[in-house]
């Protein structure tokens, strides 16, 4: 997840455009089908994001941002795509870091988010407003142990190949 990356959604690429030289941003669309370029204005429920960032919860396109000092991060997800004023402040996640880069990556099916601050990984519970760090394996760093990562990726295309 790095922050300057577009996202994939209803079969456009989206980047924000804007926040580095202007208060104002906006998000920009590239359309694959049709080959154009569209635009979604800032949501007044963002005018006071600063250098936000794109991601994908719950299958919505989302933008998020920090605010430092106050160690917070706000994530609003646009619940119908395509709908300006669908826009909606989704949560907000107190947290502490001394790298000031947080993103949200999923929403588990208990409604807690998951999220990386740095290189580590945190879940962030709603209801009791409390944040704990996940335990994880450094494979680079642990290379004595007998194990390895293998990526997954769900497809129909059938692996039995026809004579």
């Amino acid at each position: 997840m790095f922050a300057w990356c577009s996202k994939f959604m209803s079969g456009k690429f989206h980047w924000i455009s804007g926040f580095l030289t202007d208060p104002i941003w906006e998000v920009v669309c590239f359309d694959l089908k049709s080959e154009n370029f569209e635009t979604v204005k800032q949501p007044s429920c963002m005018e006071v994001y600063k250098h936000p960032r794109l991601g994908v919860l719950k299958g919505c396109l989302c933008v998020f941002s920090n605010y430092s000092p106050s160690d917070i991060i706000d994530v609003s997800i646009w619940n119908e795509y395509g709908v300006e004023d669908s826009w909606a402040k989704y949560v907000t996640i107190p947290y502490q870091s001394f790298t000031n880069y947080v993103a949200p990556l999923f929403v588990l099916p208990s409604g807690e988010v998951l999220f990386t601050c740095g290189s580590d990984f945190f879940i962030y519970n709603k209801r009791d407003n409390c944040v704990r760090r996940q335990q994880t394996v450094d494979f680079d760093r642990d290379r004595d142990r007998d194990c390895e990562a293998e990526v997954y990726t769900e497809s129909i295309v059938s692996l039995v190949l026809e004579d």
